[in-house]
């Protein structure tokens, strides 16, 4: 009989299970050194699963089973399946492999020792589940683009046939970028955002941009899912789907987290937020540019695997900025780039020409891109990104406490716009262009996207909308016009001042219903602009005669926006009497139950 090498190591006295090699079929030799032939159908660990990117998972192997008339492969996790007498008996039932229980033992022993041969032989096959860079060990990154050759000359399948990544010729893709992309302005910039997730991702730490968030917003014919796939087709196969490049809002949110594993590098794009079911969307741009996954506990207390990272550029595609739908953080607005209704495709032809052309080629220019940065050291890199910042934050004359961190950002678009123009040739990729519509963007949003300056306009409003709610008084805190309804609190006329004396707690209930949080922010940068009074350490001030604490707005008349602060019923005092004024507030709710103040509330 034709038995494998290791069986001849076995020790004396003991039962095993051993592939006939003239047969196929597995014979039992028990303790004596008796044989009894064919017990089942032959079975051996084909290769060994080594994930390259997740070197701590449970060891895979591949199995293959010889049926009448044909091999069958599929894979087992090891451990499981030989853990116990049941567990290999129930695994391998579910495939049609059939083995009496006795005989159970002895085939946990065999496949210890077939997967032993395997390692010995090198017999393993290579998996992963990253999409773009993967860190090595004291070594230089490599960039995963699908099925890929690693630096050792073995292959390594992309854990995911979903996602095509190469479709038609690299020159009519070089054609159609001539006529469609380069000669455009707005494409241009589109080219740029599409190859920016590469350095956002080999960089990150260093520049520290985590993962970009860009949102194309605007109109529907603005082109921005058109633009979306075309940075798509960079990469792979632009379809719309949630097992590609280019996905919806159509899951929850973990779900959406979990499908950005191992992403680092290749742009993902999640289309049309306008339609999602999340009203409320700051927990999702906040696990978004976290770049992992949430820690979760499995049961047990035990800590589920937590999965991959992912890192670059993800886009969001919506009618309205996602940014207006989600609370007001300043966290939130450094996190963002918004492309703010940019028009991208030049008209209804022209998107649809893109469309058509993309649907089957594609996977081209990401890839010539990454080949051709290999010729630059990281250090060289880092450097010129370093240079790259200095011209950038040269440029933004305006700042703010967001400005390092979104300058960040706003290099590494910067610097993929040279690094596309020198190594992809593009003559008509213009860095200085680039670089002028970012700064002309921050330099219009940085005297407006403070945290502060949308809430004073909510605040604003509310004053708008609920003046009647209001007390209206002199200098001297005499009442000349009652509040209608509830009490909100009383506006007092100083010359060409107004002092709207407010609730805190009406303040920040008023804030919260429009997702505003960082009242401490937003009270430290009223104070500062002059907007609000302070009582000593303190931005709510008491006040006697609503017997609460009180945030006390100061206006100028014919500065403000206010309209027209209801022009002062107050005449001049020394040409007029005033009347006794007689209040209309409705005292059957409890003056307590309409502002509701925390007495330990400090701001």
């Amino acid at each position: 009989m034709a038995y494998p090498f290791f069986v001849l190591k076995r020790k004396e006295n003991m039962s095993y299970l051993v592939k006939n090699l003239s047969t196929n079929m597995m014979d039992y030799v028990d303790s004596k050194g008796n044989v009894y032939p064919s017990v089942c159908n032959g079975i051996w660990v084909k290769s060994i699963i080594k994930f390259i990117d997740k070197p701590d998972l449970e060891t895979r192997v591949v199995l293959e089973i010889y049926q009448p008339n044909k091999i069958v492969e599929f894979v087992v996790n090891l451990a499981s399946t030989i853990k116990s007498q049941e567990s290999i008996i129930e695994t391998l039932t579910k495939r049609e492999f059939f083995i009496s229980f006795k005989f159970a033992n002895a085939l946990r022993d065999y496949l210890t020792y077939s997967a032993q041969e395997a390692q010995n032989q090198n017999r393993y096959q290579y998996f992963h589940e990253t999409l773009g860079y993967l860190k090595q060990e004291n070594e230089n990154p490599i960039f995963l683009l699908g099925d890929s050759i690693l630096p050792n000359g073995h292959k390594s399948i992309f854990d995911d046939t979903n996602i095509k990544f190469k479709s038609g010729s690299e020159k009519d893709y070089n054609n159609f970028m001539e006529d469609m992309i380069l000669s455009c302005k707005s494409m241009r910039f589109a080219l740029v955002l599409g190859l920016s997730s590469v350095m956002a991702s080999y960089l990150k730490d260093y520049a520290d941009v985590g993962t970009m968030l860009i949102n194309l917003s605007g109109a529907s014919s603005s082109g921005k899912t058109t633009t979306a796939m075309f940075i798509a087709s960079l990469w792979g196969e632009p379809k719309i789907s949630n097992l590609g490049l280019v996905r919806t809002f159509n899951s929850t949110l973990n779900a959406l987290m979990f499908s950005l594993r191992g992403i680092s590098g290749v742009p993902i794009t999640l289309d049309d937020a306008t339609t999602g079911g999340l009203k409320n969307r700051t927990e999702m741009i906040y696990q978004l540019a976290q770049s992992e996954p949430k820690n979760r506990m499995a049961s047990g207390s035990e800590r589920s695997e937590q999965g991959l990272s992912w890192s670059g550029a993800i886009f969001i595609t919506s009618e309205t900025p996602v940014i207006s739908d989600s609370e007001s953080r300043m966290g939130i607005v450094s996190r963002i780039i918004d492309t703010d209704g940019l028009i991208f495709t030049q008209s209804a032809k022209h998107a649809e020409e893109i469309k058509r052309f993309i649907g089957s080629n594609y996977g081209h220019i990401g890839r010539k891109y990454v080949e051709a940065l290999k010729s630059k050291k990281k250090a060289d890199l880092e450097q010129f990104y370093e240079k790259c910042k200095e011209e950038v934050l040269n440029k933004l004359v305006l700042k703010d406490n967001l400005t390092s961190r979104i300058s960040s950002k706003l290099t590494i678009l910067y610097m993929t716009a040279k690094l596309g123009q020198e190594l992809l040739k593009y003559n008509e990729l213009d860095p200085d262009e680039i670089l002028e519509y970012l700064i002309s963007k921050d330099q219009k949003e940085v005297k407006q996207r403070h945290i502060g300056e949308k809430a004073l306009e909510v605040i604003k409003e509310f004053i708008t909308e609920s003046h009647r709610h209001f007390e209206k008084l002199d200098k001297h805190s005499i009442t000349h016009q009652v509040a209608s309804g509830l009490l909100y609190g009383h506006f007092r006329y100083i010359g060409e001042k107004v002092v709207v004396t407010i609730p805190t707690a009406k303040v920040e209930g008023v804030l919260k219903s429009n997702y505003i949080y960082d009242t401490r922010v937003i009270y430290k940068y009223w104070h500062d602009k002059g907007v609000i009074q302070k009582q000593k350490d303190r931005y709510s001030i008491s006040d006697s005669r609503l017997k609460l604490r009180t945030i006390k707005f100061e206006f100028t008349k014919d500065e403000e926006t206010l309209i027209p602060w209801y022009a002062s019923p107050i005449k001049d005092e020394q040409n007029s009497e005033i009347e006794t004024p007689v209040s209309d507030v409705k005292y059957e709710t409890d003056i307590d139950s309409i502002f509701i103040e925390d007495e330990d509330h400090e701001n």
